[in-house]
């Protein structure tokens, strides 16, 4: 069973009171490398009428995956989600889902979300043939070793 990371996304909202070029220096802690031509803003509004930019980076390339895998799989609660949460947070299409928390990752130092605003982490686990429990053990294997 071959297993591979097809693409990661970072996608956090910025809120009418914060500063766009912030968060995306928040992406781009989780990403390994400056994200901000790779951004895709959109605005919407909130439940409250408030207006709100969702960002969005989609990295595809094997460089750029490779390069947020190596930030990502340095903290210990990244790690522990992929040993022992990769069941329950991949979903039918083989998609892991994650969290970070927003301000700790614009310092510089990501923390698992708790509460207040999240970055939201998802990666797309490729298998051949498709297959989930390959795929929860190729994110097992990441974590462990650092490659599928």
């Amino acid at each position: 069973m071959v297993s591979k990371i097809g693409h990661l996304t970072l996608e956090a909202f910025v809120q009418a009171t914060e500063e766009e070029p912030k968060v995306v220096k928040a992406l781009s802690t989780l990403a390994g490398a400056d994200v901000s031509d790779l951004v895709k803003a959109s605005r919407t509004e909130g439940f409250h009428k408030n207006p709100l930019i969702v960002l969005r980076v989609e990295l595809v390339r094997e460089r750029d995956v490779r390069g947020a895998l190596n930030v990502l799989l340095t903290l210990d609660h990244f790690r522990s989600a992929l040993l022992e949460g990769a069941d329950e947070r991949l979903d039918e299409g083989n998609v892991f889902h994650c969290r970070f928390d927003k301000q700790s990752a614009y310092l510089g130092a990501p923390e698992p979300y708790v509460k207040g605003e999240a970055v939201k982490f998802t990666m797309k686990v490729l298998t051949f043939p498709f297959s989930r429990e390959a795929a929860v053990e190729g994110l097992k294997d990441l974590a462990e070793t650092g490659s599928l």
